[in-house]
Formats: structure tokens, C-alpha cells, sequence
């Protein structure tokens, strides 16, 4: 804690991975994403999570992520290539953008962070690291690289462009959408009722400038 925020436990992770065992597509609900990672804590550290008021979880962030495929792995480099030339206003590719395979837009901004790279390539180099911890003895990761093992995943990952967005609080103030954890939840389910799509609207909104 500090004296501007009470003492907590902040989570930050995947929930498509914890549900999934990868990241290449998944769910778009908070409900889904937020009930997985406050699972995945309690029952890692029961004893910790009997001391939080989990009523009073906030919303911070979320990473709003789509894909394009790419006909071959080279002219996917070419797009990230290209993309780098691409500013609008305030979106502007950041000064250090040295990766053949990412590039990153308004990286640390307070409000949204953009990127994009190439998933297959990213993918491929996790699950070659997994393998690599399971070689030496460490069997924790054996789920997920059973199933990042699958060749149609590794196949769907392939050639595909990832655009990532990662709305921070002050983004999804301006969105109107409520900190606190279950009101934002309860917004998503009423945002959608009329056949919208929160994360999408998120994503787009990040991108348009790019666009």
C-alpha cells in the first residue's frame, strides 16, 4: 500500500491461458477472465485471499487483442516493417522499435499502450522455453505445452499479425466504464445485451488512429 491506495494484491495475467492453456484466441468476457484469476489465486494462496475484501476488487487494465493473417512469414515482417513509418497525431511508433518482429506505439503511455507482432514467432519461442524447463526436471508447465503442442494450434498461430491494446484506467474512465471489478462486469453484460461487444469497442477505439 501507499498513501494513496490501501494495501492489496495486484493480479496481472492471461486468462485465456489459465483457462486455456494459450493465448492465440479466447473468451472476451471480464466475468470469465476475473472469476479464473481470483481462482487461480485462492487456490494458490488460500490463506491470503480470506484476508481481501474481494468486493472491493478494481479494474485496472485489459489487454484488448485481434489478429490478422498474413499470406507468408516474410511478408508478415514486411508489415511490421511498414508499420513503423505509420503515425497519426498522438499515435506514434516509439523511438526504440528495434525488433524485426514487433513494433510498439505510444509504449508506457499512462492511458494505452499498442503494439504489434508477429504471434506464430512469439509462440514458437515460448513453447521452445517450455520444453527447455521440462528437459531439466520442471514438470509444472506440462499442461500447456501438451496442449501448445497441438499442430493445428501451432498451425492457426502461424503468419498471424498480432494488434494488442492495453487500456489503462484512465482509457476506460473516458470509455465509462466502472472500476470496481463487479460493476464493470455488470456493465460489459448490459453494454452487450443490445448485440455490441466491449472488448472489440476497446480495441477499435485504440486503433482507429492507426487504421
Amino acid at each position: 500500500g501507499t498513501k494513496l491506495r490501501s494495501p492489496c494484491i495486484e493480479l496481472k495475467a492471461s486468462p485465456a491461458k489459465i483457462l486455456q492453456g494459450h493465448n492465440v484466441y479466447g473468451p472476451t468476457s471480464i466475468e470469465v477472465g476475473a472469476i479464473e484469476m481470483l481462482m487461480a489465486f485462492y487456490n494458490n494462496y488460500p490463506d491470503v485471499y480470506e484476508m481481501l475484501d474481494v468486493s472491493l476488487s478494481t479494474l485496472d487494465a485489459i489487454d484488448a487483442t485481434y489478429s490478422a493473417r498474413i499470406n507468408t512469414e516474410l511478408q508478415a515482417k514486411q508489415v511490421i516493417q511498414q508499420l513503423k513509418n505509420v503515425s497519426n497525431k498522438q499515435m506514434r511508433t516509439s523511438v526504440r522499435n528495434e525488433h524485426e518482429t514487433t513494433v510498439y506505439f505510444n509504449k508506457n503511455s499512462r492511458h494505452c499502450d499498442r503494439k504489434a507482432y508477429l504471434k506464430g514467432l512469439e509462440f514458437n519461442r515460448q513453447l521452445r522455453d517450455l520444453r527447455s524447463q521440462q528437459a531439466k526436471g520442471d514438470r509444472s508447465y506440462d499442461r500447456v505445452i501438451d496442449v501448445m503442442s497441438d499442430p493445428k494450434l501451432i498451425n492457426y498461430a502461424r503468419n498471424l499479425i498480432r494488434f494488442e491494446a492495453g487500456a489503462h484506467r484512465r482509457y476506460l474512465d473516458v470509455m465509462g466504464i466502472p472500476k470496481n471489478l463487479f460493476d464493470a462486469i455488470s456493465y460489459q453484460k448490459e453494454y452487450e445485451s443490445k448485440g455490441a461487444n466491449l472488448i472489440a469497442d476497446i480495441w477499435t477505439k485504440a486503433f482507429t488512429p492507426l487504421l
